[in-house]
């Protein structure tokens, strides 16, 4: 009977451990968690809602894909008011108070100005009524040929343009004070006389002489004018009408500067 070869066969608990150590070597070796190199190394993601547009990543699924969630901004339905614009807010009682006084004063009728002694001095009354009057009633308005002295009319002529300033009226003229001035004269005959005496004393070296110029005048001067010659003649003092009339112009002058710049008159609330 032929011999057959004997192999060494290693007992059963040494075989089991071969095997265990020849599968060993054929695995790859894992490395520790410790032995990564850094950028490999994962850092746990918190847990929780992350920023508005910002992916979150879920667990990997074995055998699926990785899933996202995007946490999207809601939108904004756009009144047409500017983002920036701030919550309306209730007005304070004071810009509120502002607010309807400056209202007030918008419809608010303006107030009357100051008065002013131009408005109760009887000069500058009977120089307005002169004004008015011709304005109104110029149908009985006359001319008549004055002489006024040369020095008293220069006066005149300024203290008319000074008015017609200050009163912001550049219709007045001279007739309009020469009517004041003669529509109401006061004082008896020989007053008169005396006045323009005294006024022809302060003239005696002045050689300029008058000259005849018409102007237009209301019924009540004119009347008192035209009869004056005749009254001046039964007091002896005939042919001396123009220093009669000069000196009543010049007190009237005196009368008008005493009380100031004549003003325009306030309009009279209806």
């Amino acid at each position: 009977m032929p011999t057959q070869a004997t192999e060494n066969v290693p007992p059963a608990e040494d075989r089991q451990a071969l095997e265990t150590s020849e599968l060993a070597e054929s695995r790859p070796a894992q490395k520790e968690a410790s032995d990564l190199e850094p950028a490999e190394r994962k850092e746990p993601k918190p847990l929780g809602l992350s920023a508005p547009g910002h992916e979150i990543a879920e667990p990997v699924v074995p055998g699926g894909e990785a899933k996202t969630n995007v946490t999207e901004q809601p939108e904004s339905v756009s009144d047409g008011t500017p983002e920036s614009a701030a919550p309306d807010q209730p007005e304070s009682p004071r810009s509120t108070s502002s607010r309807s006084s400056s209202t007030k004063e918008e419809g608010r009728t303006p107030t009357a100005r100051r008065t002013t002694k131009s408005d109760t001095d009887p000069s500058h009354l009977s120089l307005r009524a002169s004004f008015t009057n011709a304005k109104m009633e110029s149908h009985t308005w006359r001319s008549y040929g004055f002489r006024i002295s040369p020095d008293v009319l220069a006066r005149l002529k300024k203290r008319l343009n000074a008015d017609r300033t200050s009163s912001k009226n550049r219709q007045l003229a001279i007739g309009h004070y020469l009517d004041a001035a003669l529509k109401d004269v006061s004082g008896s005959v020989d007053e008169w006389i005396e006045a323009a005496t005294d006024f022809a004393t302060d003239r005696l070296w002045d050689s300029e002489s008058t000259q005849p110029s018409s102007y237009r005048v209301g019924p009540n001067a004119y009347e008192w004018v035209t009869n004056l010659n005749m009254v001046l003649q039964e007091a002896d003092f005939g042919r001396k009408g123009t220093l009669v009339v000069s000196s009543q112009v010049e007190a009237f002058l005196d009368r008008l500067d005493a009380a100031g710049p004549l003003m325009s008159p306030a309009r009279r609330r209806r």
